[in-house]
């Protein structure tokens, strides 16, 4: 079942992280789209309902997700944000937001925003090496196989590393019920074909 997508939530988390990351000039588009990533798929799994609905894809560089490029060309239309596209090949694009951040409390929870703002620090600080290796080994990155493939936010209940005990029957019957286990083990485990 799809989530909902809700542009106005996804519009204001886009430029809260921006804001939160105005003075980073290694904080680009793709660390924006993994805090996204990050912050929706982690709500999604203790909530049951992500904080956007935003349909991410697997890319090449993680997770993207694919309204993005269209809430930041509203975002620049409305003024309050400058896309600082013209770059060097290996420069990251950034967006920059131009006015004060709006009070967001009609639209989130404190700790909502907090989840943000931690996922946004720890994509930060993370090297490249570190942030790919993390949103590379993913269950729903490894499990959309194609370029442009949306990540199901169910995959959000998978285990990152193989569970064991209880944890793992648990794991196993709500992948046998979404039909991600058979007898050749784990999807993200198979070799791809």
């Amino acid at each position: 079942m799809a989530a909902r997508f809700d542009k106005q939530r996804f519009e204001a988390l886009v430029l809260y992280i921006a804001h939160r990351r105005k003075d980073d000039a290694q904080f680009g588009r793709t660390k924006l789209a993994k805090a996204l990533f990050y912050s929706d798929f982690d709500v999604y799994r203790d909530q049951g309902e992500p904080l956007t609905g935003a349909t991410y894809m697997r890319m090449p560089f993680g997770p993207f997700p694919r309204e993005l490029e269209a809430a930041e060309n509203a975002l620049s239309d409305r003024g309050v944000l400058y896309l600082d596209y013209v770059k060097d090949v290996y420069e990251e694009k950034r967006i920059v937001p131009l006015t004060p951040l709006p009070d967001l409390s009609g639209l989130f929870e404190p700790w909502a925003l907090h989840l943000v703002g931690n996922w946004t620090d720890r994509v930060a600080s993370a090297s490249a090496r570190e942030i790919s290796r993390l949103s590379h080994h993913h269950p729903g990155w490894l499990m959309a196989r194609e370029t442009g493939e949306a990540i199901p936010y169910e995959t959000a209940l998978l285990p990152q590393e193989r569970p064991t005990g209880r944890e793992a029957e648990r794991a196993k019957q709500r992948a046998r019920d979404h039909g991600w286990l058979s007898d050749a083990g784990w999807v993200w485990e198979r070799s791809p074909t």
